[in-house]
């Protein structure tokens, strides 16, 4: 595959070169106006910057100030210079000088255009001269379905994605807008897949150590230790926020315990988000902003104020203390207060009032006293759907409600589970239609409805679904791609034991899985759902049924071999979503 984008970035200049060529032959010219000169080595002649002399070595420090002259004026290269760039292999070196690095620090804080530079010099193989390691990037494809773009296209996108903030009115733009140094930015956004030509698995902690050879060559020692530290967390905030519990204020209290200063949480907050759009057209979402922002916020607090962990806790408690009364205040003239505060205390959970308004809880509260079976209550949004459903705590409760959803081609990208004092459950779930990408239509959304009263209520067995729905995919299924992580780790937490689940995207994942966890005697109490085009990774919130968390070695170790001898299975023998 590289050498195939190789051979397509050659077709594509020697086509540029024809056009040009064409161009200076055949197209009408205008009246033609004396070069201006620019100083004592460059001239704009035709709307291009060109050489005044047509002779001359093209330095590194030539170079340098043509890309300068070109970035301040908004101009691109004349046809005869940008031949000439093209052909200066042999005369330009890796930057090494004082002089020459610093000409390409100014260029990394130029108010606008930096993006455009690097594109260029990319195009013109001028980059890979001057940082080396560089080079392996070049046409450098991932084989997998997530990234669509070659990883030097890729890095270049990120650097635009980044510049493209200057203007757009939200966190992310203040958070850019707000940086004392932009270069600094700009370095960790080129170097941070720098290694993944040599090892795409922990690529950013290669990449961190490359990172320093590169910005000690460079004379960047002032800003060596922040680059390398954004290069070896670009991942993280992602991980956090699409994986961890932003309710928890354990998740904000480790997450913030990882910046020895507030302002690499901006530089990082910036990088994740250009990072994150750069990776393909469909990776992008309103919810992932919404996450990435709820984490930037709470943890932005927790950093500014230098709030210590019992500072954290303490705050939580006093916000859920205050968000229950004025819920109860709210909810008078909608439930009774008798019945309002009984539900909240048995609960006793931050984050499902996070997670549904005072209108939705008021209804939970009408269902439970109805004292139904099941209840399910379906809201639409443009992009997803939200099902809630409250039922009476049972085994494979959870399970059955996945395996109904992925039976009607319900993708779940979320689930909220909360369970009261009393065994009520309320599980919520956000998920999207398979097909459309999109909400759940009316008709979907009744025969989910009808099919979960069937099931949890024992009419219908959830294989027979499922089964059923095997058959209709049949066609529009393939074998999972080879580079498919099929894992599972896990994680310490205070409370829980949180399970990390890698694996390719099969049909009714979460029910098998789900229904593992229950045969293996632990108690989901919080799931993130995070599909991708390259499989997915799914995080549980578990206890032991029994008691406490999973912190015997053994009985880790057994969880961890069922577990991944079902994503394996589930692999081989299941169909693959594509």
């Amino acid at each position: 595959m590289q050498e195939y984008y190789g051979a397509a970035r050659s077709v594509a200049h020697v086509a540029t070169l024809v056009f040009g060529f064409v161009r200076s032959r055949f197209a009408p010219r205008s009246r033609e106006r004396a070069a201006e000169k620019l100083d004592h080595r460059f001239v704009l002649r035709e709307g291009g910057l060109a050489l005044g002399a047509a002779r001359g070595k093209l330095t590194n420090e030539v170079v340098l100030e043509a890309f300068r002259h070109a970035v301040r004026r908004a101009l691109d290269f004349s046809p005869e210079l940008d031949s000439r760039l093209r052909k200066s292999h042999a005369t330009l070196a890796a930057l090494r000088s004082r002089s020459d690095t610093e000409l390409f620090r100014d260029l990394l804080n130029m108010p606008l255009g930096v993006a455009w530079a690097l594109r260029r010099m990319n195009d013109l193989a001028v980059l890979e001269r001057w940082i080396p390691e560089w080079a392996p990037m070049v046409a450098f494809f991932q084989h997998n379905r997530y990234h669509y773009y070659t990883a030097d296209e890729h890095t270049i996108r990120v650097v635009e994605g980044v510049e493209g903030l200057l203007k757009e009115p939200n966190s992310f733009g203040d958070a850019f807008r707000a940086l004392p140094r932009r270069d600094v930015l700009y370095l960790a956004c080129l170097l941070h897949d720098i290694a993944k030509p040599r090892r795409v698995a922990d690529h950013e902690l290669v990449g961190a150590r490359m990172a320093k050879q590169i910005l000690t060559r460079l004379h960047y020692t002032d800003a060596l230790e922040d680059v390398q530290f954004l290069i070896r967390h670009h991942l993280l905030m992602e991980q956090v926020a699409f994986r961890r519990n932003l309710a928890d204020p354990q998740t904000i209290i480790d997450f913030a315990s990882r910046f020895r200063r507030p302002l690499l949480l901006e530089y990082l907050y910036v990088l994740t988000f250009a990072d994150l759009k750069a990776v393909n057209t469909n990776v992008w979402t309103d919810w992932k902003r919404m996450l990435l922002e709820d984490l930037y916020r709470k943890t932005r607090e927790v950093l500014d104020k230098k709030l210590s962990s019992s500072d954290v806790h303490h705050a939580a408690r006093e916000r859920h203390r205050n968000a229950v009364q004025k819920l109860i205040d709210e909810l008078t003239t909608m439930v009774s207060q008798n019945v309002t505060r009984p539900h909240l205390e048995s609960l006793d959970s931050p984050a499902y009032l996070e997670t549904f308004d005072a209108r939705e809880i008021a209804a939970h509260i009408r269902s439970i006293e109805k004292r139904e079976a099941v209840s399910t209550m379906v809201k639409h949004f443009e992009a997803y759907s939200e099902i809630t459903i409250i039922t009476k705590d049972a085994p494979f409760v959870l399970s059955k409600c996945c395996g109904v959803l992925a039976a009607n081609d319900s993708n779940i990208f979320d689930a909220h589970i909360f369970t009261r004092s009393d065994g009520i459950v309320i599980d919520k779930f956000r998920v999207f239609d398979f097909i459309t990408r999109s909400s759940l239509t009316e008709a979907q959304s009744e025969k989910i409805c009808a099919e979960l009263a069937d099931v949890l209520e024992g009419r219908i067995n959830t294989e027979h679904l499922l089964q059923r729905h095997r058959m209709k995919w049949r066609r529009r299924t393939g074998a999972p791609a080879a580079t498919v992580r099929l894992d599972v780790a896990f994680e310490a937490h205070p409370l829980y034991t949180i399970i990390d689940v890698y694996a390719a995207d099969t049909l009714g994942f979460l029910y098998k899985i789900t229904e593992l966890m229950s045969e293996l005697g632990l108690d989901i109490s919080f799931a993130k759902i995070a599909t991708r085009a390259d499989g997915i990774v799914d995080s549980f919130y578990v206890l032991e049924r029994s008691a406490g968390r999973v912190d015997d070695a053994d009985r880790r170790a057994r969880i961890r071999e069922e577990l991944l001898k079902a994503v394996e299975h589930l692999a081989r023998t299941e169909l693959v979503l594509t």
